[in-house]
């Protein structure tokens, strides 16, 4: 078996368009391969033009797909670009698609990715994270949790066996943070497109035109996936990938490769 063919797609907007100039160099570095794959940069044209992400890309071949959501009523410019990782699946022609954020830095050559991730086509696959949140939302925690409890019901049917542990049990509600560690990052990963597109057609009819359940793509994705008993896939980039949440500490890991 082989590695399926996939696309790179990143959302880029006036705030990540200099981290992604500043990471991309590690891209290409480490993983020039790549940029034989398509890629698929979806922007808000009201903040960068296509010309500056095609500067930034480094001669890759981008698909630009501009993504302005001004019908949806986004409550955030964050919730309008999380959104468009799942939309966007929409325009993807390969089977998976890599879900990359401007933020993440390649720092040493590893293998990867390895064919055997991919065996029983996971619908996503993608390293590990042990909890989530509901971050830049007018929504607690438990909001989040019950939006995505009612949907997987209406969709995906009746609890399912196990649902302890899962993302409806409040007994994992922290604070701020649900505890779950069979979750994923949300800066890196694959995504299988069919079955992104299918959750894209359904979130759409319950909740409007380009919006989410909640305002993060990963976390509704892999709700979705957890509801409906779809095959993921738990993976390891570390020590060849990493991210950095602010733009000064992007430049600070770029720094020490370059060292």
């Amino acid at each position: 078996m082989n590695v399926p063919k996939f696309t790179v797609v990143l959302g880029l907007d006036a705030h990540t368009l200099p981290y992604f100039a500043t990471t991309c160099p590690s891209w290409k570095r480490f993983y020039p391969e790549l940029w034989d794959a398509p890629w698929c940069v979806f922007y808000d044209p009201s903040q960068i033009t296509a010309d500056e992400i095609k500067v930034a890309s480094l001669d890759a071949s981008v698909r630009l797909v501009p993504w302005n959501g001004s019908q949806a009523g986004y409550e955030s410019q964050r919730a309008k670009m999380l959104s468009g990782h799942v939309f966007i699946s929409r325009m993807i022609e390969t089977d998976y698609f890599l879900k990359i954020d401007a933020d993440a830095i390649a720092v040493s050559r590893g293998e990867w990715p390895m064919a055997e991730w991919f065996v029983d086509r996971p619908v996503l696959v993608g390293p590990g994270w042990g909890y989530w949140r509901a971050k830049g939302s007018t929504m607690s925690l438990v909001e989040w949790c019950q939006v995505l409890e009612d949907f997987g019901t209406r969709h995906f049917g009746t609890e399912p066996q196990g649902w302890e542990g899962r993302i409806g049990s409040w007994n994992h509600v922290k604070g701020p943070k649900l505890r779950d560690k069979n979750r994923f990052v949300s800066w890196l990963g694959f995504q299988r497109a069919d079955w992104v597109r299918t959750m894209a057609d359904l979130f759409e009819a319950d909740f409007g035109q380009g919006r989410l359940p909640v305002p993060s793509h990963d976390t509704s994705l892999w709700a979705c996936a957890v509801r409906s008993d779809a095959l993921t896939r738990v993976i390891s980039v570390k020590p060849s990938w990493t991210n950095r949440v602010t733009l000064r500490g992007c430049k600070r890991e770029m720094e020490k490769l370059n060292e």
